[in-house]
């Protein structure tokens, strides 16, 4: 957990109850839109595939909610500023691309942010998306973290010098793009 000012950050992962299909994940983005509104939240859902760790999503909601403080908006969205900034990108098509739900997926990450975030929160949001809280261990594959992202290996091998962990390296690497994306926008 952390904290943007006042707003609370929960990042975990959850299990859906079944693989999802399209119907499923519009589903769920329509049940989130409406959670988001009664509550007062930005909750976003990740392919657990293409996120290092839960750092690589706390990160993006830093970078996030700071840019969005200072005026500099991409989307109209708090949630959706999120994924842009998690998935290196400025335009929300290739962002979902890149990190959003898939077909097929059984795992995911979440987050929440927003000031009043409490157990029976957590629990109607788990309850709309049939999805548990789940606790096991997935391991990355580097290799496709740096392919999806375009981390070159030796970036990665200059960024292993002073990391404890490849996990750590590859968010060495990421993170600067996720800084570019709001240039990109302005650029562009």
């Amino acid at each position: 957990m952390g904290r943007i000012d006042k707003r609370r950050i929960l990042i975990f992962r959850v299990a859906f109850c079944n693989s999802l299909d399209e119907k499923d994940i519009e589903k769920i983005f329509r049940k989130l839109d409406s959670l988001e509104k009664k509550f007062g939240l930005a909750i976003q859902l990740f392919n657990s595939e293409n996120i290092v760790s839960w750092r690589h999503i706390l990160y993006a909601c830093n970078i996030a909610s700071a840019n969005w403080r200072k005026g500099f908006k991409i989307s109209r969205k708090l949630s959706l500023e999120i994924l842009l900034y998690t998935s290196c990108q400025h335009q929300i098509d290739v962002g979902v691309k890149r990190v959003g739900l898939r077909p097929g997926d059984r795992y995911s990450w979440i987050v929440i942010v927003g000031e009043n975030i409490d157990d029976n929160v957590i629990g109607e949001i788990l309850d709309e998306l049939d999805a548990n809280i789940t606790f096991m261990r997935f391991d990355i594959d580097p290799t496709h973290i740096m392919r999806v992202y375009g981390v070159y290996e030796e970036e990665l091998k200059l960024s292993l010098k002073s990391s404890e962990n490849v996990e750590e390296a590859l968010l060495n690497c990421i993170i600067p793009r996720m800084n570019m994306v709001v240039l990109r926008e302005k650029i562009v």
